[in-house]
């Protein structure tokens, strides 16, 4: 358990860094830095939501017509960013993995291709549903942002449930 806490520990210490060079926040102690990463990561995700439901408030004014078009690609591009995204902390938790249990780097492409499948699979059935059950564009595209950034966690979650499964086999 000391292990994985240590791997969540130096994934979100990686994300920071990478996020502080960007910024060029100075250095502070760890808690702090934790801390503040956190509350950028979230300050982040809200502008985001902000920008698409703005961003789709103002499409629903201009354009009339073909708004469920419209709606698929934004949702397209969405999951496709969504995925995307994510490789770089895919291969750092499969890099310290491997330190942590040499056996969990014996995942294979399909384990792979499974977890990705399983993801966009969800993404497209959650704006289904969305789509049918919310009547306004925006509400619908705002609703899909929220659980695409779900989704996005569960898929981390998985992915180091399959590691560390494969690593104990």
């Amino acid at each position: 358990m000391n292990k994985l806490k240590e791997l969540l520990h130096e994934i979100i210490y990686t994300y920071f860094n990478a996020f502080k060079q960007i910024t060029n926040y100075s250095e502070t102690a760890k808690r702090k830095e934790f801390n503040f990463f956190f509350l950028c990561y979230f300050v982040f995700w809200f502008i985001y939501l902000l920008l698409t439901f703005v961003l789709t408030v103002a499409i629903s004014f201009f354009i009339t017509k073909a708004q469920e078009y419209i709606f698929w690609i934004i949702m397209g591009l969405g999951a496709l960013y969504h995925i995307v995204h994510q490789f770089p902390l895919l291969a750092l938790i499969k890099r310290r993995m491997n330190d942590i249990m040499p056996d969990a780097s014996k995942l294979y492409f399909r384990d792979y291709l499974a977890v990705f499948a399983a993801q966009i699979i969800t993404y497209f059935a959650l704006t289904k549903m969305i789509t049918s059950s919310a009547n306004s564009l925006s509400l619908q595209i705002v609703l899909t942002a929220i659980f695409m950034q779900l989704c996005s966690i569960l898929l981390l979650l998985t992915w180091i449930y399959l590691m560390v499964k494969k690593g104990k086999d």
